[in-house]
C-alpha cells in the first residue's frame, strides 16, 4: 500500500486531501460453485479527500469524498472489472448546529452517498447507487449534578428501500429506525 497526502487547517477547519494505490488479492464469490475464491490480483487507486470542524460558532461540520479506480488483474478471468463489492465513490457529508434558543439542543443530520457496487465478478449485475439521510436532535444538560446527554436519531430518513451487497449476497438496507437513548457521566 502507498498513499501520500497533506493536511491543513484553516479557520478551524481540518482539511486532508490524500491519493492512495492498494494491491491485494482478489477474491470474490465462484458464481458456480458458490465459494469464496482468489485470482490475481485487486488494484486500487485513488482519492480521499476529508474535512472537519467548526464552521461558524455553532455549525460543525464533517465529511468527506472518495473517488475510486479500482480493477482485477493478473487474473485468470475478469481482468479489467471492477471488484466485486466495491463502489467507484462514496460522500459522506454530516453536519450539527447548537440551536440558539434552547442552550444545550443541537440539530444533527447527515447524508451518505454510495455509488454502484458490482453484484457480481463479472461486472453483469450492479447494485444502484444510493444516497441515505439521517437526522436528529441531542439535547446536553444536567441531572442531579451529573452530565447527561439524550439523543434522539432517525436513520434513513426518507425510509428509502435500497439493496447492498458484500461477499456477492444481496442485503436489503435498513429501514428508517428511530431511537432514544441518553447517557449519564459519573
Amino acid at each position: 500500500q502507498k498513499e501520500v497526502g497533506a493536511k491543513a487547517t484553516l479557520a478551524g477547519m481540518a482539511l486532508a486531501a490524500a491519493y492512495f494505490h492498494i494491491e491485494q488479492a482478489n477474491q470474490y464469490v465462484d458464481p458456480v460453485s458458490n465459494f469464496a475464491s482468489q485470482d490475481g490480483q485487486e488494484t486500487h487507486k485513488g482519492w480521499e479527500f476529508s474535512f472537519s470542524g467548526r464552521a461558524t460558532s455553532r455549525l460543525t461540520l464533517l465529511g468527506g469524498l472518495t473517488l475510486l479506480d479500482a480493477k482485477v488483474d493478473k487474473a485468470s478471468s475478469n481482468v479489467g472489472k471492477i471488484p466485486q463489492g466495491v463502489p467507484e465513490r462514496i460522500l459522506r457529508l454530516f453536519a450539527e448546529y447548537d440551536l440558539p434558543f434552547v442552550p444545550g439542543l443541537t440539530l444533527t443530520g447527515g447524508a451518505s452517498h454510495t455509488g454502484r457496487v458490482p453484484w457480481d465478478a463479472a461486472n453483469t449485475l450492479f447494485v444502484d447507487a444510493v444516497t441515505i439521510y439521517d437526522a436528529g436532535l441531542r439535547l446536553q444538560t444536567g441531572l442531579k449534578g451529573h452530565d447527561t446527554t439524550w439523543r434522539l436519531n432517525v436513520s434513513n430518513l426518507g425510509n428509502k428501500n435500497y439493496w447492498t451487497t458484500r461477499s456477492s449476497i444481496l442485503y436489503l438496507g435498513s429501514p428508517r429506525i428511530v431511537s432514544l437513548s441518553t447517557s449519564l457521566a459519573f
